[in-house]
């Protein structure tokens, strides 16, 4: 009897381990219904034992009174020991038949308690298994809520990092563009720009406009006199009003205001623009190769640097003289 509980106990672990709620619970139903049947068939074994050998047990019942109540005698005691001893299978068969019927009966009860009582905490874990789940999907949504702020932060957090490194690029670009303002101009490797210059020695230049700021009138007198050590030759001024001696009043040589910004290096040709650029450095007019010549030490070593695009502004005329326009820094 104790083996087949626990197969049947097993049986149910085993049942429970591998089948959803639903299926579980058609088992046990099933397995109550079969527990009611085999206690009814216990009963009826039992029952029908009894009637089988309703007389010896009569007889044996009778005798057993008797000798409880101290009626028998010797006779009688002899009958019922003869009468047990010959009926002795058929009590044990029928004792343990009605034993049991009493085991089964006990073991429906305490099986449909526990079957209460598995359902019960079945369904209670069911619960809650069902609450942990919903709080579970909860913590998913906040999880999920949480990870697209972050997103949304780090896409903010990197929008302002790409703002702050374009302001301060902005910023250092404006630094340098104010260093670059409040830098006064002034020529840098002098040495290699007058040995670039004197192999012209003897050209005549001279300065067609300045500006009237002290800035201007620094780098006039730097760049004359980087001219004068290659050997160039100052020529007079071209004249106009208003213009300024550069010089002092003691030197006559009056350059004409400048009304436009930055630096400029002019020369005149009877020839085109055309055929001059058609001809090799060497095959040019010698003033002109100087103002070329000029032009390119000139804008490389200047500091702060002149932006655009820095050519010799060639118009016609005959004069010879290279031409040097110091605007203001623009």
């Amino acid at each position: 009897m104790t083996t087949a509980v626990a197969i049947k106990a097993a049986s149910a672990a085993t049942l429970s381990a591998g089948y959803p709620p639903n299926s579980i619970e058609s088992i046990e139903h099933s397995l109550k219904i079969l527990r009611i049947f085999l206690v009814i068939f216990t009963w009826m074994v039992g029952i029908g034992l009894v009637l089988e050998y309703k007389t010896q047990l009569f007889f044996i019942c009778r005798g057993l009174l008797k000798v409880v109540g101290l009626k028998s005698n010797s006779f009688d005691r002899c009958q019922l020991k003869k009468l047990v001893w010959h009926s002795l299978g058929a009590l044990l068969v029928t004792v343990g038949v009605l034993g049991e019927f009493w085991i089964e009966f006990k073991q429906y009860g305490a099986e449909s308690n526990f079957s209460r009582a598995s359902a019960a905490a079945r369904d209670e874990l069911n619960a809650r298994t069902a609450e942990a789940e919903k709080i579970a999907k909860g913590f998913d949504a906040k999880i999920s809520e949480s990870d697209a702020k972050a997103k949304s932060a780090e896409a903010t957090a990197k929008n302002f990092e790409a703002q702050i490194a374009d302001a301060n690029a902005r910023t250092a670009q404006a630094e340098l563009e104010l260093a670059r303002i409040k830098t006064p101009r002034s020529l840098k490797h002098i040495p290699e720009v007058v040995a670039a210059l004197k192999p012209f020695k003897g050209t005549e230049y001279t300065f067609s406009s300045v500006c009237q700021e002290q800035e201007c009138l620094v780098f006039l007198k730097q760049l004359d006199s980087v001219l004068q050590e290659a050997k160039w030759k100052r020529g007079k001024g071209l004249g106009g009003f208003p213009a300024i001696k550069v010089f002092g009043s003691n030197v006559d040589f009056a350059v004409p205001l400048s009304l436009t910004d930055g630096i400029a290096v002019r020369a005149e040709s009877r020839e085109s623009l055309a055929s001059l650029q058609a001809l090799p450095l060497d095959k040019l007019p010698l003033y002109i190769g100087a103002a070329i010549t000029l032009n390119l030490a000139l804008f490389p070593n200047l500091d702060p640097p002149q932006g655009g695009d820095h050519k010799v502004d060639v118009e016609p005329g005959d004069s010879t003289v290279v031409q040097i326009a110091i605007g203001k820094k623009p």
